[in-house]
């Protein structure tokens, strides 16, 4: 019986990415992240903004929420959240939002 994987190579298994070149089978895979909104003081009790979207952000400070900076990106040696409603702030921070997950 033939491999499905070229030689030299080996399958693994991948729960969360995405087919990033479907011509050569190419894979980005990905961390699963925790819902910010589960760590309390991390995300505010009001409406998203229309323009809000999902981010990755990271919290810098108190990782128990009150106190924390938490900016969109994820090189800041913080603690990684997923923000289903946020808002990218012009000081680079990033405002997250109480919203029920549509994913």
């Amino acid at each position: 019986m033939g491999s499905s994987c070229p030689t030299g190579t080996w399958a693994y298994v991948v729960r969360y990415g995405e087919v990033t070149d479907p011509t050569t089978n190419s894979v980005a895979a990905y961390i699963p992240l925790d819902n910010a909104c589960d760590s309390p003081g991390l995300c505010i009790d009001a409406t998203p903004p229309p323009d809000a979207q999902p981010y990755a952000m990271c919290c810098t400070g108190n990782t128990s929420g009150a106190g924390s900076t938490c900016v969109h990106g994820i090189d800041c040696g913080g603690t990684l959240w997923f923000c289903y409603d946020g808002v990218s702030n012009s000081d680079g921070t990033v405002t997250c939002f109480h919203a029920a997950e549509t994913y």
